[in-house]
């Protein structure tokens, strides 16, 4: 992840209060996880949600392989739903042109 990439997703955080700034400059938690969705997370943040298996650092701990659960938890029925031809979406003798 670039820096730029970085400060935006922290900036989109702190937009839905879930990040702010310290004194310091540090970024701290600032609002209960409880009261966040993934949902919110993701349209706050524009995030994608990879269809490929991803490798994440730090995967060995338990927050590591807790994100890669909640990954594969949405990630895989994407994958399968992705499948689909386009062509299937229109019904027989519909077909744009």
């Amino acid at each position: 992840m670039t820096d730029s990439l970085l400060q935006q997703l922290l900036c989109d955080m702190e937009r839905i209060a879930l990040l702010r700034r310290a004194e310091n400059g540090d970024w701290m938690l600032a609002r209960d996880l409880e009261q966040l969705t993934l949902a919110d997370l993701y349209e706050a943040t524009q995030l994608r949600i990879p269809v490929a298996e991803q490798h994440l650092p730090y995967r060995q701990d338990s927050l590591g392989q807790a994100a890669l659960a909640a990954l594969d938890e949405l990630r895989l029925p994407l994958r399968e739903k992705l499948k689909r031809r386009v062509s299937d979406i229109y019904p027989p003798g519909d077909t744009p042109r």
